[in-house]
């Protein structure tokens, strides 16, 4: 139990190898102190005592290596975004993102720029930056689907010129469902399926209201 709370200590945080190394080593020589400590109670010399270090030594890599990999299956069993899987799921080669660097390059830029933000933001509430920084990554997939609809994306003309606003209010609104397919397609963790369908809130798109009210000649002087 001892060691184990001690492993519970040692692997926060875990963002790193040199940090799997640390936390490796901690767990380590507290199963070998540990087993000499328990042992000691009853040898009868010290060397009998000692003897039990190399068992505890055993013990520490074997738990290491038994948390590595149930860290691999209980993140996917039990839908847990860990800070190894964050970071993989940050990596410009995962498929979500190359799609959406290669189809949306202007959407990719605004969501970099948005996660250093948001880091930053977490960062200075205490809150996990780590995560932050992934929601806003994968917080516009959708646009992919109709990159040109979207101002970051367009090298020419507005294509909103030759459509109805409410039409483009559907258009814009869409991206938030297309992401979501696309994150549970890609069985993405589901805290960052929430931030996706969370980003746009459910308040008014203002600008293709106030376009629609004043082609109907409706809007408020």
């Amino acid at each position: 139990v001892l060691s184990g709370m001690v492993g519970a200590y040692a692997v926060n945080p875990l963002k790193r190898r040199s940090d799997l190394i640390r936390s490796g080593v901690v767990v380590t020589l507290a199963f070998a102190a540990l087993g000499v400590a328990a042992a000691a109670v009853e040898a009868t010399t010290a060397v009998d005592a000692l003897q039990v270090a190399p068992w505890g030594l055993i013990g520490g890599v074997g738990a290491m290596a038994l948390f590595w990999l149930s860290v691999a299956l209980f993140e996917r069993a039990f839908d847990v975004a860990s800070d190894w899987g964050l970071l993989e799921l940050c990596s410009p080669e995962q498929p979500l993102l190359h799609d959406l660097m290669l189809r949306a390059p202007g959407t990719w830029a605004h969501s970099v720029m948005v996660g250093n933000l948001a880091e930053a933001a977490a960062k200075a509430i205490g809150a996990n930056a780590l995560l932050a920084r992934a929601c806003a990554y994968y917080h516009d997939i959708g646009k992919m689907n109709r990159p040109e609809f979207f101002v970051e994306n367009q090298a020419g003309g507005n294509v909103h010129e030759t459509l109805s606003p409410n039409l483009s209010a559907v258009v814009i609104a869409a991206h938030v469902k297309d992401g979501l397919r696309m994150a549970e397609e890609h069985r993405l963790p589901m805290v960052i399926r929430e931030a996706i369908g969370q980003h746009h809130g459910t308040s008014l798109i203002s600008y293709f209201y106030h376009r629609a009210a004043a082609f109907s000649g409706q809007e408020d002087p």
